[in-house]
């Protein structure tokens, strides 16, 4: 049962990352439609990140109230409606509107599957769950672009975006007794357990550094992901090729290294995997500042993905075992809702200060916040 519920966690995982990186491949075709210039893209992705955040926050409560598996299911419906929503849109603020459920439905499921894998698997299973977040974000550009290259039109392609998602929510569907069979064992447990309200668990020792070292991280590698094409473009004049190859690759390092940690993670244990997770970036940033050859950026970058790549999914498998007890599934939430804001704040901060300092700010910037992370992490574990 605890195995065929893990495949359900995975595809949900999956459909997770389905969505986050269609709307980027769409926008090009769609702002023209919807008379947007191309700034406008950023309103959008703050009302995701917005409602993403608020709904990590809450997860906690609902967790309780319907239970893991029933969140799943209605946040991958809801993303999967709300995508084809967006491919009905006519006008700007029809998309704003339509970005609620986006973001809604990705915040909760991202903070209770992660919050459920860290409290009944081993810490192997959270790394390979974050892998086929991977697989989802690398099959969805994939294949909109595919289909629009071949003459489909980018409404059609968020159509068959939105079909897969609520395709794998089906199967959640279908999951649900599993869930409930699961969950009640758990459920028996949790009801001799008094419930913490949100200050309580915004009181217990370490959570605000936790918030911080997830808002600081989930900044920094986001940082990366958005800049690192521009970067090597504009800054080390690589070509697009080269470029786009890099970005891949920052991708490919993500999800190998994932599934590669799932491996080892056994016998190091998380926290000495993410030491090792942000000494690797920190070389590969230091060496991508430095880089001048294109073979050699780009290897810097799938050096840097290789890094970052445990680094997210043991911080919170760690979770359980930093704040045990009842208040642990709504630490997961505030996690998942600071990494959030970080996402939103700091890519758009180094961008506005590449604009007055030129992109090859952008190394400096992440090996500074990679080094304040690992004090972070280090002062986090000497504290829980």
């Amino acid at each position: 049962m605890a195995f065929a519920i893990l495949i359900v966690i995975y595809l949900a995982f999956i459909s997770l990352g389905l969505p986050d990186s269609v709307l980027g491949i769409i926008w090009p075709e769609m702002r023209k439609e919807i008379l947007q210039p191309v700034e406008a893209l950023s309103g959008v992705t703050l009302v995701i990140v917005a409602f993403t955040s608020l709904s990590a926050f809450i997860s906690g409560r609902i967790i309780r109230k319907i239970g893991t598996g029933p969140l799943t299911f209605f946040c991958g419906a809801m993303t999967g409606l709300g995508l084809i929503a967006i491919s009905y849109i006519h006008s700007y603020p029809a998309l704003i509107l339509v970005a609620v459920p986006l973001g809604a439905g990705a915040g909760a499921v991202d903070a209770a599957l992660n919050n459920y894998v860290s409290e009944h698997y081993q810490p192997r299973y959270m790394n390979w769950l974050h892998s086929f977040w991977g697989l989802g974000a690398i099959a969805a550009p994939l294949l909109v672009t595919a289909l629009i290259t071949s003459g489909s039109s980018w409404r059609f392609a968020a159509r068959t975006i939105a079909a897969v998602q609520l395709g794998i929510s089906l199967i959640l569907f279908f999951a649900l007794p599993a869930w409930r069979k699961q969950e009640r064992v758990a459920a028996v447990a949790a009801a001799h357990t008094p419930r913490d309200s949100i200050l309580h668990s915004l009181r217990v020792k370490g959570v605000w550094a936790s918030m911080l070292l997830f808002f600081l991280y989930c900044g920094v590698e986001y940082s990366m992901i958005n800049w690192a094409a521009s970067y090597m473009l504009e800054h080390k004049r690589i070509g697009l090729t080269y470029a786009g190859a890099a970005q891949s690759l920052l991708f490919a390092g993500l999800t190998a290294g994932r599934i590669l940690a799932g491996f080892v993670v056994g016998r190091t244990g998380n926290r000495k995997l993410v030491y090792a997770g942000m000494s690797v970036a920190l070389i590969g940033a230091a060496l991508l500042a430095v880089a001048k050859k294109p073979i050699f950026c780009v290897s810097c970058a799938a050096l840097i993905g290789l890094g970052y790549a445990p680094i997210y999914p043991c911080m919170m498998h760690e979770s359980a075992a930093r704040f045990p007890g009842s208040a642990n599934k709504d630490i997961t939430g505030y996690q998942v809702a600071a990494a959030g804001l970080g996402v939103a704040v700091i890519p758009v901060s180094l961008g506005y200060a590449s604009k007055w300092l030129t992109l090859s700010i952008m190394p400096a910037g992440v090996i500074a916040l990679l080094a304040v992370s690992l004090l972070i992490f280090r002062r986090l574990n000497q504290i829980t």
